[in-house]
């Protein structure tokens, strides 16, 4: 049986239904997409120690690893459940402090969306903490839509509570 990764409580939950083609964002020309789907060819990248301590500790079997790489670097990460208990959801998305605020990780996720797309998925979904600014903004630049704040109301037991107007 698959590993179920967890949702945090007072999480902003978004969500992509594809009525509406992903973005496009703008990014270094420099900066290469790519589906990792074996461990050789991760190998093949410089791996700042974030990101590989973070693949190792949060991917399960089933995830799908994406990268974003700059000079052979990997500078940004999302990991996408297709086994999610809520669906298709992008999960420890990260991106590394030096690269952060230029759109490379909004840039990651419309590119896993188009990748999707192609593979006929009907709703992706992704959370951030919800004060999290920045990774709302680069949620919300990739073409998300928020759905609500996931509140714990009793043990086990979660619901989607509509946000505020903010």
């Amino acid at each position: 049986m698959p590993q179920v990764l967890a949702i945090n409580t007072d999480a902003r939950m978004f969500s992509f239904t594809f009525a509406k083609p992903p973005p496009t964002i703008p990014l270094d020309p420099e900066i290469v997409m790519q589906e990792i789907k074996l461990q050789s060819e991760l190998d093949m990248f410089k791996v700042p120690e974030q990101i590989a301590e973070y693949v190792q500790r949060r991917f399960v079997s089933t995830s799908r690893l994406f990268v974003a790489c700059y000079q052979a670097q990997v500078v940004s990460m999302s990991l996408l459940n297709p086994d999610h208990k809520v669906g298709r959801m992008l999960y420890g998305n990260f991106t590394v402090p030096e690269f952060r605020g230029r759109y490379i990780n909004a840039g990651l996720m419309a590119f896993i969306l188009k990748t999707m797309k192609r593979e006929g998925a009907k709703e992706i979904l992704v959370s951030c903490h919800r004060d999290n600014a920045s990774s709302k903004a680069a949620i919300l630049r990739a073409g998300f839509t928020e759905l609500g704040i996931l509140q714990r109301l009793e043990r086990r037991i979660r619901r989607w509570v509509r946000s505020p107007q903010e």
